[in-house]
């Protein structure tokens, strides 16, 4: 499994955990458990998913507007599907949309800038309201693991080899002698200011229904 931070930096300062995990066979077990709770709290995980020429395609959920919220975080749209039945779809490229990290707009027809662009939103313009009738394709997720989500996992390791645990509330779960909370997200996540800011500052908030 590929981690979001290796042994050899948990070794390298500000960790310096060379003493506890040179040797230990736990290493492995704790950065699957560290990562496990950073993409459980955060609802979305930090690795790229697809590359050019082997896009994903993901179904979203029609909104009835002129905009769709994305499931994951898009780096590259290749195109969008609007489904007209289970087995045919129109395939719109990204020149109609305005393209955020999280969502998809339509351009206005004020917003064209050719004819037959114009002919296109004039046809088009509104995702249909209802799940799967649209997929987006494209490249997803971080095309390098964000900093401050190495700074996480690795922190967090660090807190786990200290205290033993990610949290001092009921409802852990261990694992050999390491032990971490399913905590609800209004709750000090991890008992660690800091900490707890990263967390929040990566959740994934809204998460839309898949087909």
């Amino acid at each position: 499994m590929e981690h979001y931070i290796t042994v050899e930096e948990l070794r390298k300062p500000p960790y310096n955990l060379s003493e506890c995990l040179l040797d230990s066979v736990y290493a492995e077990v704790l950065l699957d458990l560290t990562q496990e709770f950073i993409d459980n709290i955060c609802k979305q995980t930090f690795f790229q998913e697809g590359s050019t020429g082997h896009e994903v395609e993901k179904r979203v959920r029609g909104s009835g507007g002129i905009a769709v919220y994305l499931p994951k975080r898009l780096i590259t749209l290749k195109e969008v599907r609007i489904w007209t039945n289970t087995t045919q779809y129109i395939a719109y490229t990204p020149e109609n949309f305005q393209v955020g990290k999280r969502d998809i707009t339509w351009l206005t027809f004020a917003e064209a800038d050719s004819v037959r662009m114009r002919a296109v939103i004039g046809s088009a313009g509104v995702f249909p309201e209802s799940v799967g009738s649209v997929s987006v394709v494209g490249i997803w997720g971080y095309i390098e693991i964000p900093t401050p989500i190495k700074y996480l996992q690795g922190r967090l390791i660090q807190k786990v080899v200290r205290e033993k645990s990610l949290a001092d509330k009921q409802g852990s779960e261990s694992i050999g002698d390491y032990s971490y909370s399913k905590l609800n997200l209004q709750d000090a996540i991890t008992n660690d200011p800091e900490l707890d800011m990263l967390i929040k500052r990566y959740q994934n908030w809204r998460i839309d229904v898949p087909v």
